[in-house]
């Protein structure tokens, strides 16, 4: 995707001047110091501190730290090209984390877990809260993580659950968010621990429906596409029909349109023959193993 954003960007700038996503390297790389140029391109091609990107402000071509970059912007996530992908970055970190934790007893990952919601407790009660730390601090979002890590260990318990009980609960929970519509974004970590308590039903309501499977593989590539499709498309739309930002409805249907088909066409060109080839390596290595 980056790869793909990053030529379309070029050829946009070749015939009409506008690089779209690369404007800002193009406005700003010879103000950039070494520092910055290290930082922007480390991070769009590995992923990992993209999330710092926004404790970060952007001034006279270097980097300084701010918890409230995102009040004082430009801040250096204005380099990150595929924005949305500084969330796969505080994935990766737990990837790093994980063997050294959802390998142990399940009580200690769960007070794992509570230590670490404890600690953004008290970090914002403190006064260290921010736009950058209320999402993208990880030591703060291991929390989630482990509360999936507890749900899988304890994935037996659909089994033993009431069905009338777990449609119940969902149903509640679906309620709330469509006529409450302002509670849960006022208090989102309840509905965090309602979608965790209820994570095994969900897992075992996905093993049985092919439906939501395919939901789910199509979720990830539409995640990153959404974002280049939206800058791409709003700027066509821009440049031939101003006035129709916002004023209409064709802008946002045919952006969803366009993402859902680029995202099936990843799935089915990049993503399924990646897939089965990593599958035919870890046959041939159990086959030479054994």
């Amino acid at each position: 995707m980056l790869a793909l954003t990053i030529a379309v960007c070029l050829l946009s700038k070749a015939i009409c001047g506008n690089a779209l996503l690369l404007d800002p390297w193009f406005s700003e790389s010879g103000n950039m110091t070494l520092s910055t140029w290290a930082f922007s391109l480390l991070t769009n091609i590995f992923i990992v501190g993209q999330e710092w990107g926004y404790l970060l402000i952007y001034r006279a071509g270097s980097l300084l730290y701010s918890l409230q970059a995102w009040e004082a912007p430009p801040m250096a996530s204005q380099f990150t090209i595929i924005t949305p992908a500084w969330t796969l970055s505080i994935e990766l970190m737990f990837y790093v984390a994980a063997p050294f934790i959802v390998r142990r007893h399940v009580l200690l990952i769960a007070a794992l877990a509570f230590a670490s919601q404890y600690f953004r407790y008290e970090a914002y009660h403190l006064g260290y809260y921010s736009e950058a730390t209320n999402y993208r601090f990880f030591p703060f979002e291991l929390s989630l993580f482990l509360h999936g890590a507890v749900c899988f260990r304890l994935g037996r318990l659909p089994s033993q659950i009431n069905p009338g009980w777990a449609a119940a609960s969902t149903a509640v929970t679906i309620l709330t968010i469509v006529f409450l519509p302002r509670y849960f974004p006022e208090n989102q970590y309840q509905l965090y621990a309602i979608v965790g308590a209820l994570l095994p039903i969900l897992f075992e309501f996905s093993r049985r429906n092919n439906w939501d499977r395919s939901l789910g593989e199509l979720s990830f590539p539409l995640y990153l596409v959404h974002w280049p499709v939206f800058v791409f498309s709003s700027t066509l739309v821009r440049a031939y029909e101003p006035s129709s930002i916002g004023t209409t409805a064709a802008f946002p249907i045919a952006a969803i349109a366009i993402t859902i088909a680029a995202s099936g066409l990843i799935n089915r060109y990049i993503v399924d023959p990646v897939d089965t080839w990593r599958q035919t390596r870890a046959k041939t290595a159990e086959l030479v193993s054994a």
